[in-house]
């Protein structure tokens, strides 16, 4: 009886002191707040796979807002490109000049590579000097690789002179098959690029029949004259 009797006195005392401190807590609770929980102004606590970064950590380390980018701005700043100062005006032309000058230089190396490099490079500065230059070669140049380059970067002139429409459409009878062909590519840009009742439209369109008839115009060059007559003729109003 006597261990009962103290077994009981314990549980009663236990039970007493955990009731006096779940009374305590319930008072701190109502009276200052709830301790476990965050205040709504209070930063989140930093995860673990975000360090936390100080004013002496290197810039790079930090994160930096990006503003977002205007589609359209961007697209109208690419289209509208601001105009080129008078000194970068002049440097461009610097450097036409001496890139023309190399060319040229090149088209008279006895190496074929050289005057077939010469000639393309002409094709990304298509200066009068350059259109005359590469006419001459498509003429007279003994290799056909290098006719048939100077034949292509031709189609890069805006304005071609006659000389440079009579070169081509002489061109147009070069027995390699190639050189006709470039050629022939280059007059009908030209002719899509020029107004129907323009001399320039006139001259193209009578050479090209005039060389879609001529024996001396190799067969394959023929058939494609032929092509493109036909499509002018169906184009035609």
């Amino acid at each position: 009886r006597l261990d009962h009797f103290v077994s009981a006195m314990l549980k009663k005392r236990i039970s007493l002191v955990f009731l006096t401190v779940l009374s305590v807590v319930t008072v701190v609770i109502l009276v200052v707040g709830n301790p476990f929980t965050v205040a709504p102004n209070a930063p989140a606590p930093p995860s673990a796979a975000e360090p936390i970064l100080t004013p002496d950590d290197p810039v790079s380390a930090r994160k930096t807002a990006v503003p977002p980018v205007n589609l359209q701005e961007r697209i109208q700043a690419l289209q509208n490109p601001p105009p080129l100062t008078p000194e970068q005006i002049e440097d461009d032309k610097q450097v036409e000049k001496e890139q023309v000058g190399a060319a040229l230089w090149q088209l008279n190396a006895s190496d074929a590579t050289q005057r077939i490099e010469g000639a393309e490079q002409l094709g990304a500065y298509p200066t009068r000097e350059a259109e005359a230059a590469l006419a001459q070669v498509l003429s007279s140049d003994s290799e056909a690789d290098v006719r048939s380059a100077a034949a292509q970067s031709l189609g890069y002139v805006k304005n071609p002179s006659d000389a440079t429409l009579t070169a081509l459409l002489g061109a147009l009878e070069d027995q390699n098959d190639d050189v006709g062909l470039k050629a022939l590519w280059t007059l009908q840009g030209f002719l899509v690029r020029s107004e129907e009742r323009s001399v320039r439209y006139k001259k193209i369109l009578t050479g090209l029949k005039a060389s879609a008839d001529s024996r001396i115009t190799p067969q394959t060059t023929r058939e494609a004259i032929q092509d493109i007559l036909e499509d002018q003729m169906g184009s035609a109003p």
